[in-house]
């Protein structure tokens, strides 16, 4: 597992504040952006894309990354498909399931959820982000279970999500 110190725990008036901007034009986005994470106390993208990974080798066990998959078969929240640019389509080679649709990620998989909020306070802290030493109230903006095939994936490396004080990432297989 890593922490992209891009900015899991999220605060809701961060993702209210910057859902606007996905909608505006390139050019505009980037500015409003800016603007806005100054006016949340978040760390610029720029700023956010030049700090290190803070990794945690083995923070689950294979039988917990196996735990984690049955969980997310069973569950019945929103999910999309995309194609290998990244557009929603019917079958594609990348599925998101949506694990905080109906506050399932909470319900079904709490002890993981309990175990990213302290990683993510400890990483802050040790690292110096700064990013959760004021938020006394931290939660997960946004929880997904992402599945690729070959083809599938990111096509921009400087992808980040706006809004979030904290990416985390679990792999919870080996690439390939």
């Amino acid at each position: 597992m890593h922490f992209a110190a891009r900015r899991v725990a999220g605060a809701g008036a961060a993702s209210a504040a910057l859902w606007y901007v996905a909608a505006a034009p390139q050019e505009d986005r980037r500015a409003q952006e800016e603007e806005s994470c100054r006016k949340l106390g978040l760390m610029l993208p720029t700023e956010a894309q030049r700090t290190a990974v803070a990794r945690i080798p083995g923070f689950l066990s294979a039988r917990e990354c196996d735990d984690v998959r049955d969980v997310v078969r069973g569950l019945k929240c929103a999910t999309i498909e995309r194609s290998a640019g990244g557009q929603h389509v019917f079958m594609g080679p990348w599925t998101t399931t949506y694990l905080h649709t109906d506050d399932q990620f909470r319900q079904r998989l709490g002890g993981l959820r309990s175990r990213l909020l302290a990683a993510a306070v400890a990483v802050d802290g040790r690292e110096r982000w700064g990013q959760l030493d004021e938020t006394a109230d931290v939660n997960f903006r946004t929880a997904e279970y992402h599945q690729y095939q070959p083809g599938g994936g990111l096509r921009d490396a400087r992808h980040y999500d706006a809004g979030s004080l904290i990416t985390m990432d679990l792999m919870l297989a080996a690439p390939g």
